[in-house]
């Protein structure tokens, strides 16, 4: 293994949330391919990695922007079924069905919604911290530590 020690079940869990991405995204390109969703889809089928790995290393009031795909909401713990209802354009999907594939926003979850002009960032979600814990250091096998007032792209030196 590495040198993160990471525990198997926190391994387990991110398999998890890879598997619930690919199967969401798979679901939705089928309701596409059949006529069943309005506008179009983007999916992140091949990038699933990238959304668990970020999100797995933030705490829940940990805020994101995202892109116009779906994985980085997932893997922050948005409820499937309230995105795919949003896709259908239905009255219980997370912005009413107004959203659709390109502007889920999930607030419960710390998703402020997406980026949605196409190929206008990385694959990876915006991390924004939390007001009340911007003053506080922060460790995670997964990212550097981020002090007072930096915010930055994962991936990238504040």
């Amino acid at each position: 293994m590495s040198d993160l020690n990471v525990s198997r079940d926190v391994l387990l869990e991110m398999f998890r949330r890879m598997t619930l991405i690919r199967q969401f995204e798979l679901a939705a390109t089928n309701l596409f391919k059949r006529g069943q969703l309005k506008g179009t889809v983007h999916t992140y089928v091949g990038m699933e990695a990238s959304a668990v790995g970020v999100c797995m290393a933030l705490r829940a009031d940990d805020l994101i922007a995202g892109t116009h795909q779906h994985g980085h909401n997932i893997a922050k713990g948005a409820d499937v079924r309230r995105m795919m209802a949003e896709l259908r354009g239905r009255e219980s999907g997370y912005c009413r069905g107004r959203g659709g594939s390109m502007h889920i926003a999930a607030f419960e979850t710390g998703s402020l919604g997406a980026l949605a002009v196409v190929a206008s960032e990385s694959r990876s979600p915006l991390v924004l911290r939390s007001r009340s814990r911007c003053a506080e250091k922060t460790e995670s096998p997964f990212r550097s530590q981020v002090t007072r007032g930096q915010i930055r792209a994962t991936g990238t030196r504040a």
